[in-house]
């Protein structure tokens, strides 16, 4: 039976601290995933992740118990991410690395594989192309399954913004996968 995540929060808080290896584990992959596309690197995506896990530890005390921890984590970690950017004064493009690697990896794969990878790979290039709130918006919503309330949260949005946002965004994504989308508009 998994343990919720308001639980290991509230031993942590009681001086359990392994417990909140427990929290690294469930999330470590989308964060790095997120750090990935923002960093475009393997080892600076996990620095950024090993950072991300340690201020929310260290801003555990302000989590609101009945919150939703992951949407909680999933704002910190794009805060995160974009204060790096910042720092670093580079241009976000790790979607369009990450499609175009794909890309070279189909190369020796049998065929019906590599027509699904393509798709994906396709699917991740007009990903890339759309602005980055867009393109996180449709991630947590359809890869990581957020529902509405939560993505509301995460973007400080009304439901109806929210479903407004993912409707444009969508549009945007099918108008880039049709060709009718012009990358620098």
């Amino acid at each position: 039976m998994d343990i919720s995540d308001n639980h290991i929060i509230k031993q942590v808080r009681q001086g359990d601290i392994e417990s909140y290896s427990e929290l690294v584990q469930r999330y470590q992959k989308p964060i790095f995933n997120l750090m990935y596309r923002f960093s475009q690197s393997r080892d600076d995506a996990a620095e950024l992740t090993q950072g991300v896990f340690c201020k929310a530890y260290e801003k555990l005390a302000g989590f609101e118990t009945g919150q939703n921890f992951f949407s909680w984590l999933y704002t910190l970690a794009t805060n995160h991410g974009k204060d790096w950017i910042r720092k670093q004064g580079r241009n976000r493009d790790g979607l369009r690395l990450y499609a175009q690697t794909m890309e070279r990896k189909n190369s020796t794969l049998p065929s019906t594989i590599i027509e699904k990878r393509q798709e994906v790979t396709r699917m991740f290039m007009a990903l890339s192309r759309l602005p980055h709130e867009k393109q996180e918006i449709l991630l947590l919503r359809y890869k990581q399954e957020l529902s509405i309330n939560e993505l509301g949260k995460i973007f400080n949005l009304s439901t109806s913004a929210v479903k407004m946002r993912i409707h444009r965004s969508l549009g945007l994504l099918q108008k880039q996968l049709s060709g009718e989308l012009d990358v620098n508009e």
